[in-house]
């Protein structure tokens, strides 16, 4: 049998005491998804999911495939992610067009061919490097996927006409004081300062990622 713990004032862990809901220290109501109104910006629309293979982008996968969009489009750098949220989109009793590609969006060459091609309306943006001692000691893999490839995807939103990209950040990137922070902040600031398109450029911060 399980026991609960959490943490007193003294740091000491204390079992058997009782639960706390977290919810309680944010001082308002939980979040209730409003169906309605997500079913009318993802039924029938063309959706473009970048890092679909990961823990956040194939939850949004698995909940998007409920809204019965008209296309999906999964972009995955890793093969074997990739290949698991392909298998579970096929399972779903809800059937839908998908089409699933290996690659990165660091590729300008490859992400002309998926907006020229599939001619996404919305863009989920999930992919990027997010482990924090790995990127301070490659820095320069940080900036290139998790920057730039934001910039080159956001040029291809644009220059297509996209309706919406929502990039998923982190809170990491409030006031960074890490190199995978600092280039999610920089990402932040990149479609901030896309005024001028018709695309809307949007970025949500998650913790714990």
């Amino acid at each position: 049998m399980s026991q609960k713990h959490d943490i007193t004032a003294t740091g000491r862990s204390s079992q058997n005491s009782a639960a706390c809901a977290w919810e309680s220290f944010l001082h308002r109501p939980p979040l209730v998804l409003d169906r309605a109104k997500a079913a009318s910006s993802l039924a029938g629309k063309r959706i473009l999911i970048t890092g679909a293979g990961g823990w956040i982008g194939s939850a949004l996968t698995k909940a998007i495939v409920g809204f019965a969009p008209q296309h999906l489009v999964l972009l995955e750098a890793a093969e074997r992610s990739l290949y698991e949220i392909d298998a579970a989109v096929q399972q779903s009793p809800t059937p839908i067009r998908h089409t699933s590609i290996v690659g990165s969006i660091a590729d300008p060459a490859l992400l002309a061919d998926i907006f020229h091609r599939y001619r996404p309306q919305v863009i989920y943006h999930v992919a990027a490097f997010k482990h924090v001692p790995l990127m301070e000691q490659n820095p320069f893999a940080a900036i290139g996927n998790n920057t730039i490839g934001t910039s080159l995807l956001a040029q291809a939103a644009a220059m297509h006409n996209a309706e919406q990209l929502i990039l998923v950040s982190t809170d990491k990137a409030v006031d960074p004081a890490s190199m995978m922070g600092a280039s999610k902040r920089i990402a932040e600031l990149i479609l901030l300062g896309k005024r001028e398109t018709a695309t809307r450029m949007k970025a949500v911060r998650l913790g714990n990622d």
